[in-house]
């Protein structure tokens, strides 16, 4: 794979003698990226032709908008982390696709917390031996009353 992992506090067993497994080690290795501010290997996990569904400004974005938005994040803060949790990861093929919820943390360089749970969905395709995103949903749960994200939303703990 072209994405390398570092020693962290993810540091798991993952078995990569599996397509799954293969997945669940992109997966892990975009979330030490993101930890460690590295935008060359978060864009490496992806396709030049990604569709991405963002919980951002636009309906549809290109790689090209999701290096713009990941520049974004790590300017406005501090220490921005994404934990994910039970990921369910189902291949068979070339094709692939893992749903789970995020949790990202950290602080805003003006000193906010940041705090919330997204869902996100990635859907993956063996190219030459690795595997990478060729498209992705992220989302936040909304009210449809008052057209507003609720970020307070937690986990149930049926699904934590």
């Amino acid at each position: 794979m072209e994405i390398h992992t570092s020693p962290s506090a993810h540091a798991k067993f993952i078995d990569e003698s599996t397509a799954e497994g293969h997945i669940r080690q992109l997966i892990e290795n975009i979330s030490i990226a993101i930890e460690e501010r590295d935008l060359e290997q978060i864009m490496a996990a992806y396709t030049s032709d990604a569709v991405i569904y963002d919980a951002r400004d636009a309906l549809e974005i290109d790689k090209e908008g999701l290096r713009k938005s990941w520049e974004e994040c790590f300017q406005v803060t501090k220490d921005f982390r994404s934990e994910i949790d039970e990921v369910t990861v189902i291949a068979e093929g070339n094709l692939g696709f893992s749903h789970c919820l995020a949790h990202t943390t950290g602080t805003t360089t003006s000193g906010e917390n940041v705090d919330n749970w997204i869902r996100l969905t990635d859907c993956y395709r063996l190219i030459d031996g690795d595997w990478k995103v060729i498209h992705e949903h992220v989302s936040m749960p909304g009210d449809f009353v008052t057209g507003k994200i609720l970020l307070d939303i937690k986990p149930s703990p049926t699904f934590s």
